[in-house]
Parts: structure tokens; C-alpha cells; sequence
């Protein structure tokens, strides 16, 4: 009784320390005691989802997932119907995009009232999983990395707790804002319990940034917190913001004069109206009229923080503007930047389509009007927050803030922000003829890419052949005929409340993609012939993808029977009309030609199921079924009546060379011939990854002349399946040509 008394009163103080640190916004703190509450009596429902939500609010996002589930199983939404929906948001957090919709799907079957945030967020999120799904599949060619992970010492940029804000000032030094005690060294700190924001510099040593120093008193007020840092173009002009212990901000101005900051100066009412936050200022030229950007929740906001406007006048900053419901939400709108040069404007939201929490999204200024945002695509945006985006057009590199996993952390991988650098691998500029495609071919290649689904091993399943026997409307129909098997097993071991979910995701599935499908490729193939009833001589691009089940070979011969299949689709549009295209025989000198490329498994993300055993997650998972398709991807002008060059590649562009050792060097050699009618330079090669040497037989092939292009792959450190993509930049048309191989690392 003693023991059970004693327990008691630990738990209850446990909780009261837990309750008080939640309310001074303490998370992590807050976590550690409902932990310590939750260790005693875990039937406590309530100390169980303060805990998931401590978790989720120091972006502990795995963790709070499996509280969040385990408070839903529980209760049923009874006590804590938001369980479902923060679980969801964890699901989409931790990237499991699939079962966040289902369970956003689940939580829009409650009542709620569709006037509220909750109901708009929610089919929204819905909107966004599917869209996430759909941006993996078209990653960005960049590298990036983690500015401070080689960092050791007090001269670390990114510690363990936040940094954010890179403004580069020039190629080798920026400012950035940091979150640190007065007694933090490099990557670690001393027992402090104060914590400010402070703006720092850092300069570039080779290739590494190191911390240079804090800005001086000008900038940096002792007990204040300083961030957010802009400069004009000039240089001449600071622009940043001050916060109080609320993180209630308003922004201030610095003049850099005789080497200096001068005494920072507060903007006026204008900008900085009292009793609401202005924060995170942009300065830049719009339309001959200098702008200020910035980020405030006062009065006229749409939602939490939006992005407002304001231009100067006599040197003053007047009225600001909201840039509207097109930019801004429900949500916040946070970190904007603009380019001059584009005039495109760049920020970050979680309310807009993306992957995770804040994406990076833009959008282009045109006519006085800011256009749908887009996002930015992956990886400069991931499934966690990324923000603050910054670049550099003459070098192609730039910063971004995020706490995707990869960032330097004590309390979990995902709780801080770090900087980021990127580099976009950008062919180089090449001096060709280009080929203006006319307006009719531009609306065909607006139905691009056209996706075709397939059902496991279809078509021509068990051979490997890579000839069809039926055409693509074919296989179609008798996939579209599995509907009711994918729903029944797509269920399996789904609890009789959550069944329906399944099944509706089975069929939202088939209709807003497999038959999706369909119907662009009739619209498209119409657009199409009419084009080569033109005289066009037209190149088709279909790429193909498949699940992964098979070995990786084996995909690639099920790919192009796939490929196969919408040859023979093509070939008995209005029976037969486009055949003598693809023949090259038509009489007024048409033709058409497929470029086949069958990526097979290269291309799967890396969390699809393999196990041919679950049939349920290998075969009639939508994860699975999303995966097994092929694109026509474009549609482009053939050349060889031109007087450019050309390569042309014998066999394929994609070698798999089949299981390997650790530590083997494997060499492949493709081979190509100049089809065209000039000689075909080869200027340059780009590898993303060092473990790969290309050779070319020579950088001049004169036309009708073959060559070759000689790879070699180390596997030295490598494991696992490796595909490792190749560019090769010539004065040809296209100017860009990308080899392919892959090995398992054994």
C-alpha cells in the first residue's frame, strides 16, 4: 500500500512539473516528465497524448507517431478525437504518405464543420499526400549538404541547437541567425538556461564554413533577440528583426558606413504595427519601386502569419499591402525572397501542396499579380521543414534551412534547424541550333507525362520476352476488371472501421490515376496524329517503371513488353493510321520513333515492399501499384534531317551489371553513332558520385562515325542496390544524354 502511495505522489509531481514546462512552451522538458508520469501508469490516456504532443512540438516526429497511434487504438476518438489527425501529421512528417492519407481520409468522416480550419486542413492534407507521391517520382538534380556536419570545433556554423537565415553577402562569406547560450562551444554547451538569437558571420575557408563572429552591439542589443537578417543589393542596407521574450518582432535598419553597422534604427508604425509581430524583411526592386517583404500576423492576415508588401516613399516604407489568397493561407507564409531577374517570388507554407511540413514553393509575378505557387520539388524540399531559401544565379548554388534528417541534434534528429547548401548540376550553356516548336506541338506536350498503369507481371507475365502480345486498351480493361480483388485484399487485416477507408482508397486510386491514364493517352494520341499528318518527324520518349518483386533484369524485359504494349496501341489508333509512321513509310514524309527507356526497378523508392510472400503490400498496395507504369514523358522534333549532330546510342542507355562484391571495379562500354549531319563534340561529363570515371574513345565524331563511352564504377564502400545516373553535354540536339547502371553490392 506504501509502494502504491509513493508511486502515486511521484507520478502526480511528475505531471505537475510536466504541465508547467508544457505551458512555458518547454517541450522537450515536458516530454521528459509526462515520459516519467507515463512510465507509472501508461493507462492515463492523458499523460500518454500530452506526451505524443510535447514530442510533436520539438519535432520528434517517429516517436510521436507511435503515442498518437497508440492513444487512437485506445480510445477511438472519443476523449482525444485529434489523436487521428496529429497521427496523420506525423505519418506525412515521417514521409509514410500513403497511411497519412488514409488516416487524414478517416478523421474528414467525423463531423466537422466545413467552415473550420480543422476541415480545410484536413482535405487539403488529403490533396497533399497524393501530390507527395507524385513529386518523388521527378527528383531535382542537385547535391546538398549540411554546411556545419564536418565541423568539430567552436568554429561550427550549425551547433545542436537552431540555425536558419543564410544571406550570402558574397562567394565566401554569409550572415546567418542562431539560436545559442552565451556559454556554447562548437557543437556543445554549458549548463545555461539563457538562450538568444543572435545574427552571426561566417566565412568560407576552401571548401568549409566556419563561424567568423557575432555581429557587433549595433546589431546585436544584449537580452534581445536579433534575427532574419536581409541586405540590398548594394550592400548598404541591413534590414532585420527584434523580438521580445513573446517573440512578438519588429524590424529595424542598419546603415553600413566607414566599415561599419551603424546603430540600427526601428521602421515605422507602417511596417511595425503595435501589438503584432513584423518579421522576416526582403528588400528588392519591383517595377522601378523599391519593396520590402515581410511576415506579420496584424490585421488583414488570412491565417496565422502572412506575407505582406510595402513600398518606399521619401524613404519611407508606407502602408503595407497582403499579397493576397493566392500566396497566402490558412496557415503561415513565412521567409520570402525575390529574384529580380525572374521575377519570381520564393517562399515557404505548409498549407500549399508539398511533402511534408514547410515546403519551398514560387511563384512568378506577372501583370501586377502573383501566380499559383509551385513547389520547388524534391530534395530542396522534404518531408520534415525547409525554409529560407536563398541563391546564386551565377554559380547555380544557394542555401536553405532545414531539420531534415541529416541535421547536427542532441534531443532527436528531426528537433533543429541547420543551414543547408545546394548545388544544381546544370548542363552547360552549348552553342547549337535550336528548333522553335510551334504552338500545336506545345498543347500535345501539355498532356505530359502521360502515366499507364499495369497490373503485377502484365502484361505477358512469367517470360522474358520484351515484345507484347496486347496492346495497352487491353491490358487496361482486364486490369480495371481487378478492381474488386484489390479492394478485397488491399482490406486484408484492416479493422471493420478503417475497411471502408481501404476500399475507397483502392478505388480513388483506380479512377483518378489507371483510368486517368487512359484518357489522356486518347487525347494525346488524337493530338499526336495530327501532328505527324503534318509531315512532322517526331521522337517519343517513354520511360517505364515497375515494383520490386523481380530481379532487376527480369523488370526491365516486363518494362518493355509494357512499352510494347502502347506500341501496339499506337499502331491500331483508326486502324492502323499511325503505322506507317512507326515504320517510317508514311507518304508525306512523317515519322515516328520511340526512344525506350526501361528503368525497371532502377527508378522504385526504397520503401516499397519486396516480399513476395505479402502480396498484400508487394502487389495490392497502392504503394506498389503507383510504382508499376510507363510515361511517355516527350514529345520532341527528330533531327536527323538537320544539320546538327546527333547521338544516337546502339543498344540501351541503362546496364545493370548484376550482383557484385565490395571493392570490384566494374566497366561497361556503350556504344553511339553520330546520326546527324555535323560532327558531334562532346564537351563535357557530369557524375554525382566519385566512384564513377568516364572515358570517351574520343570528343569529336565526325557523322555517320561511331564511338564509344567507357564507365566504371568502384564499388569500394558501397552496398546494397546502386544505380548511378551519367550526363553527357554535347553541341548535339538534345544537348544533354544520360547513361545509367546499376549493380547490387553484395
Amino acid at each position: 500500500m506504501l509502494s502504491f502511495v509513493a508511486s502515486a505522489q511521484t507520478q502526480k509531481q511528475w505531471l505537475k512539473y510536466a504541465d508547467e514546462s508544457y505551458q512555458t512552451k518547454d517541450f522537450y522538458g515536458a516530454s521528459i516528465y509526462y515520459r516519467k508520469a507515463m512510465l507509472i501508469d501508461s493507462s492515463n490516456l492523458y499523460i500518454v497524448f500530452q506526451y505524443a504532443e510535447s514530442l510533436r512540438q520539438y519535432n520528434e516526429y517517429k516517436l510521436a507517431e507511435n503515442y498518437y497511434k497508440y492513444v487512437f487504438d485506445k480510445d477511438k476518438e472519443k476523449e482525444y478525437p485529434l489523436s487521428i489527425f496529429w497521427l496523420a501529421t506525423m505519418q506525412k512528417y515521417n514521409a509514410s504518405y500513403l497511411k497519412a492519407r488514409q488516416n487524414f481520409i478517416r478523421y474528414s468522416k467525423n463531423k466537422l464543420d466545413k467552415n473550420t480550419y480543422l476541415f480545410k486542413k484536413t482535405q487539403q492534407e488529403i490533396k497533399s499526400c497524393e501530390f507527395a507521391l507524385e513529386l518523388l517520382r521527378d527528383t531535382l538534380r542537385l547535391t546538398i549538404i549540411n554546411i556545419g556536419d564536418t565541423l568539430l570545433a567552436d568554429t561550427s556554423v550549425n551547433t545542436i541547437n537552431s540555425e536558419f537565415n543564410a544571406v550570402p553577402i558574397n562567394d565566401s562569406t554569409i550572415y546567418f541567425s542562431s539560436l545559442r547560450s552565451e556559454k556554447m562551444r562548437g557543437r556543445s554547451e554549458q549548463k545555461d538556461t539563457t538562450y538568444l538569437l543572435k545574427i552571426y558571420e561566417a566565412e568560407k575557408k576552401d571548401t568549409v564554413w566556419l563561424l567568423k563572429n557575432e555581429l557587433d552591439t549595433s546589431i546585436n542589443k544584449r537580452r534581445i533577440n536579433q534575427a532574419n537578417v536581409c541586405l540590398t543589393e548594394d550592400k548598404q542596407t541591413m534590414y532585420f528583426s527584434r523580438c521580445d521574450p513573446d517573440m512578438k518582432c519588429a524590424i529595424y535598419k542598419s546603415k553600413f558606413v566607414n566599415e561599419r553597422w551603424q546603430e540600427a534604427t526601428r521602421l515605422s508604425d507602417s511596417i511595425n504595427k503595435i501589438g503584432f509581430t513584423a518579421t522576416q524583411p526582403f528588400s528588392t526592386i519591383l517595377k522601378n519601386d523599391t519593396i520590402l517583404f515581410f511576415v506579420s500576423d496584424r490585421p488583414g492576415t488570412l491565417g496565422k502569419l502572412d506575407i505582406w508588401k510595402s513600398v518606399q516613399e521619401n524613404g519611407q516604407f508606407i502602408s503595407a499591402q497582403n499579397l493576397g489568397p493566392t500566396i497566402n493561407s490558412l496557415d503561415d507564409e513565412v521567409s520570402p525572397v525575390y529574384d529580380t531577374v525572374t521575377n519570381m517570388l520564393y517562399f515557404s507554407s505548409p498549407w500549399h501542396l508539398g511533402l511534408g511540413g514547410f515546403d519551398i514553393f514560387s511563384s512568378s509575378y506577372e501583370n501586377d499579380n502573383f501566380s499559383k505557387p509551385i513547389n520547388v520539388g524534391y530534395p530542396l524540399n522534404s518531408s520534415v521543414n525547409d525554409l529560407y531559401f536563398t541563391f546564386n544565379r551565377k554559380n547555380k548554388t544557394g542555401f536553405l534551412t532545414s531539420n531534415r534528417k541529416g541535421s547536427i541534434f542532441k534531443k532527436s534528429e528531426t528537433c533543429c534547424n541547420d543551414i543547408w547548401s545546394y548545388k544544381l548540376i546544370i548542363p552547360p550553356p552549348v552553342d547549337t541550333i535550336t528548333v522553335k516548336i510551334k504552338t500545336p506541338l506545345e498543347e500535345l506536350m501539355s498532356y505530359l507525362p502521360v502515366k499507364l498503369y499495369f497490373h503485377n507481371d502484365e502484361p505477358n507475365p512469367k517470360t522474358r520476352d520484351t515484345l507484347s502480345t496486347i496492346s495497352y486498351l487491353t491490358s487496361y480493361n482486364q486490369y480495371r476488371g481487378l478492381i474488386d480483388v484489390y479492394r478485397e485484399n488491399y482490406a486484408l487485416g484492416v479493422s471493420e472501421e478503417n475497411k471502408k477507408i481501404a476500399e475507397d482508397t483502392v478505388t480513388s486510386f483506380f479512377e483518378n490515376h489507371v483510368d486517368k491514364g487512359v484518357q489522356d493517352l486518347e487525347k494525346f494520341t488524337e493530338l499526336l496524329f495530327q501532328e505527324l499528318e503534318k509531315g512532322h518527324k517526331l521522337d517519343l520518349m517513354v520511360k517505364g517503371h515497375a515494383s520490386s518483386l523481380a530481379r532487376t533484369d527480369y523488370n526491365v524485359h516486363l518494362t518493355l513488353r509494357r512499352i510494347s504494349s502502347l506500341d501496339l496501341y499506337l499502331r491500331g489508333y483508326k486502324n492502323g493510321a499511325i503505322t506507317p509512321y512507326l515504320e517510317d513509310s508514311a507518304s508525306n514524309g512523317g515519322s515516328l520513333t520511340l526512344i525506350r527507356l526501361p528503368f525497371g526497378e532502377y527508378k522504385a523508392h526504397k520503401a516499397l515492399n519486396d516480399n513476395l510472400n505479402d502480396k498484400k503490400n508487394s502487389v495490392y498496395s497502392i504503394s506498389a501499384a503507383m510504382h508499376r507504369n510507363i510515361e511517355i514523358v516527350s514529345v520532341t522534333l527528330s533531327h536527323r534531317d538537320s544539320l546538327n549532330a546527333e547521338m544516337r546510342f546502339l543498344k540501351k542507355e541503362i546496364f545493370d551489371f548484376g550482383s557484385s562484391r565490395e571493392g570490384q571495379k566494374l566497366t561497361h562500354i556503350f556504344k553511339f553513332k553520330n546520326t546527324g549531319k555535323a560532327p558531334l563534340i562532346i564537351s563535357s561529363t557530369q557524375v554525382a558520385c566519385e566512384c564513377i570515371t568516364v572515358k570517351a574513345s574520343s570528343t569529336t565524331v565526325a557523322p555517320g562515325e561511331k564511338g564509344d563511352i567507357e564507365i566504371t564504377l568502384d564499388t569500394k564502400g558501397l552496398s546494397g542496390k546502386e544505380v548511378h545516373s551519367i550526363s553527357l553535354f554535347t553541341n548535339g540536339i538534345p544537348s544533354e544524354k544520360e547513361l545509367t547502371v546499376t549493380t547490387e553490392v553484395r
